[in-house]
């Protein structure tokens, strides 16, 4: 409410509200705006009919939340993709960002499936799945292990199942695909299958016009392959809050000539790129990690430039908006406004109920916390997130 009336004082207006105790609050505004061109736009309520008609709807195949899995990736973002794209199964997702890490998560953690990403530095997805069967009870128990892979290239599958991989799966990652072999590696008795999807007449999410205006980004490629708005969203914040950092670590390993460290770099980032819908600097990722692979030192000098400009220019445009949020001009909120709506929460995570949660977890985004709070909230956003039920409950009511 706050944002909505400093946007509308921006433009003249303010917000008008009409109430009537018990029956409900009507919010509305007038804008004045002078008609740049009088050409009908024609009949914009047919064709968002049309558009809500033709859109595809989206309903999660199954729900499982005895289910716990591992997801072991050295790019936060590809992490935070999965964690969104399977969000409404409930499942318990874990995560890790390098194979020492994962190895000790599965030594005391008894997952159901991991997925573990082929390209990662200092220990690559086939070593380390070599010391999780060996040192963990995933070789015992025979856990079902599947490969993230960007090389979706002729043989492949039947080189990482030769590896030891149970299957593969290739990034930037299909929803569908993810949630079928889900379906087949899970446990069956803790797989809920869900029924047909029913016709949602909710209202269709906008993206923001700066997203809409990134350079060299397709958003609707973006948009399908993190499978909401929402997630999108998330996505193109992860990949702001590691740009500078990636881009600074392919210089310094190009400048050490570390092309081994160089190739992992680009290889994650030609991930990453896809995923958000930078389609080109993807490409030019690609051409780069084939470059390193073969230690091709004159097309690494070519097309290096290309990339950081076009990789620099992205993460600039994402940082006008992401890298000046600060809660110093948000409204502060009452310690015992919070924590009723911790109390909230936690009922609504003693019913499953993600979708309130969430809703309850981005409200309070809007509003300065107590520094004493802080942590506690940054840390039940991560747990939300990552659908951990239990840690939730126990966030909420500490």
């Amino acid at each position: 409410m706050n944002i909505t009336n400093q946007l509308l004082a921006m433009m003249d207006s303010r917000l008008e509200v009409e109430s009537v105790y018990g029956e409900g609050s009507t919010f509305s505004f007038s804008v004045r705006q002078r008609i740049v061109d009088a050409a009908p736009v024609g009949d914009y309520t047919e064709a968002l009919r049309q558009a809500n008609a033709s859109r595809k709807k989206y309903k999660e195949s199954f729900t499982a939340p005895e289910g716990r899995i591992l997801v072991v990736d050295d790019t936060p973002m590809n992490l935070t993709v999965i964690e969104g794209l399977l969000k409404w199964t409930l499942l318990q997702i874990t995560t890790a960002e390098e194979g020492r890490e994962a190895i000790r998560l599965a030594k005391d953690g008894d997952f159901d499936v991991i997925f573990l990403d082929h390209r990662m530095p200092d220990m690559d997805g086939v070593e380390t799945l070599g010391h999780l069967r060996e040192e963990t009870p995933v070789g015992e128990k025979d856990t079902p292990v599947i490969c993230l892979t960007a090389n979706a290239v002729s043989g492949a599958k039947e080189e990482y199942l030769a590896a030891g991989f149970t299957d593969y799966l290739t990034k930037p990652i299909d929803s569908e695909q993810l949630e079928k072999m889900l379906i087949e590696y899970l446990p069956q008795e803790k797989v809920t299958l869900s029924d047909e999807a029913e016709e949602d007449d909710a209202a269709i999410a906008k993206l923001p016009d700066w997203a809409l205006a990134l350079s060299g980004v397709d958003t609707a490629s973006g948009i399908a392959n993190c499978g909401s708005v929402d997630n999108y969203l998330e996505a193109l914040r992860s990949f702001y809050a590691s740009g500078e950092d990636n881009i600074a670590g392919i210089g310094a390993d190009h400048e050490k000539e570390d092309w081994k460290g160089f190739t992992i770099r680009v290889h994650a980032l030609k991930s990453s790129a896809r995923i958000i819908g930078a389609g080109t600097l993807s490409t030019l990722a690609e051409g780069l990690e084939a470059a390193g692979n073969a230690w091709d030192r004159n097309r690494i000098e070519k097309d290096l430039p290309a990339l950081l400009k076009r990789y620099q220019r992205l993460v600039g445009e994402l940082g006008q908006e992401f890298g000046r949020e600060s809660d110093d001009d948000l409204p502060p909120i009452e310690r015992t406004q919070l924590l009723e709506a911790y109390q909230s929460i936690a009922e609504f995570a003693a019913a499953y109920d993600m979708d309130s949660v969430s809703f309850l977890v981005d409200s309070l985004r809007q509003y300065r916390l107590p520094e004493e709070e802080r942590e506690r909230f940054e840390q039940l956003a991560q747990a939300v997130d990552r659908i951990d039920w239990n840690e939730i409950g126990q966030l909420v009511s500490g």
